[in-house]
This record gives C-alpha cells, sequence and structure tokens, in this order.
C-alpha cells in the first residue's frame, strides 16, 4: 500500500510538471553539463529535433551550433535575440562531442532523434 502511494504522488509531481530532481550530469568526455529538462517560459519536447531550413536558425558568434553547458544557457541566448522563438540543446553523444545549442526563427515540424531536445517559446 505504501508502495502504491509513493508511486501516484511521484506521478502527481510529475503531472503537475513540478521538477522532482535537480540532476546535473557527466558528459562522456568528462565535462559536467546540466541535461535536459523543464525550463519556464518554453515548452519542452523530449528526444525531438526541429526540422528547418537553414534561414529558420539565429547564427551566434557566427555559428550554426555553438558549445552550451545547459539547456538555461541556451534560454539566456534565445532570449536576447526578438526572433528567437525556439532552441535546440544537444546533449554529447560520443566521446569526442561536448552538449550544444542551435537557436531558431520557430520549430513547427519536429522528427524524433535521441539526445536532442526542442524548447519552444510558449
Amino acid at each position: 500500500m505504501l508502495k502504491k502511494l509513493a508511486v501516484f504522488l511521484v506521478l502527481l509531481t510529475c503531472a503537475a510538471g513540478l521538477k522532482t530532481v535537480e540532476a546535473q550530469s557527466v558528459a562522456p568526455d568528462g565535462t559536467n553539463y546540466t541535461p535536459a529538462s523543464h525550463l519556464d517560459g518554453y515548452r519542452w519536447v523530449a528526444n525531438a529535433r526541429a526540422v528547418f531550413a537553414d534561414e529558420n536558425v539565429i547564427l551566434r558568434t557566427g555559428l550554426m551550433d555553438w558549445e552550451a553547458d545547459s539547456p538555461i544557457t541556451c534560454k539566456y541566448a534565445c532570449d536576447a535575440f526578438m526572433s528567437c522563438k525556439a532552441f535546440q540543446f544537444h546533449e554529447p553523444a560520443l566521446l569526442t562531442d561536448k552538449p550544444s545549442c542551435r537557436l531558431l526563427t520557430g520549430a513547427t515540424d519536429l522528427s524524433v532523434e535521441k539526445g536532442v531536445h526542442v524548447y519552444i517559446l510558449r
């Protein structure tokens, strides 16, 4: 009975959108980064990639993809550009990879991709 109550409370907390744990992960290359999770003001679509044309990408420091240690870093960058309506956070997949971010003017079409997370401005 106690186990069922605990499971119910966890599900209720997740359904309400409350954070249950603030996690810190280690990338495969040993660099610390914060994994994808819910962010205020953005809708989070986990394990999805935005299908976009090159003109939908907002260049930051001249780069399409740039290193970011957390989705919050991407959020702050997106908030700085008025045309930014969404961003992608890429978690590292290989030892040589680092987490990265891509700013977008929108994200209407999505496709499934493990380790890539789309955040859309509400």
